[in-house]
């Protein structure tokens, strides 16, 4: 651990989404609320929200995409979550 973290901006909302080790959190800055994301068991290396346009969104921002990786094992592998974010 230790890695720089990532930071991403909702494409058409005031939200940020940013990554603490294993942990993302995500912030609304308008309400100043916070919700934390737990799934990977390894440090987040990837994180985006989708595009405009994905599943018929015109605002983009539905899902939230992360993905770990475990280079500490024998075999290296990739966790990728989808987290759906097109409610609220």
């Amino acid at each position: 651990m230790g890695g720089k973290g990532i930071s991403v901006l909702h494409p058409s909302k005031p939200i940020v989404a940013y990554t603490a080790g294993c942990m993302i959190i995500v912030y609304d800055l308008l309400s100043d609320a916070k919700i934390q994301l737990v799934n990977h068991q390894h440090e987040v290396k990837a994180l985006a929200f989708s595009p405009v346009g994905t599943g018929g969104s015109p605002g983009g921002g539905d899902f939230l995409i992360s993905i770990d990786n475990n280079r500490n094992d024998s075999v290296s592998k990739a966790t990728l979550c989808l987290w759906q974010w097109a409610k609220g």
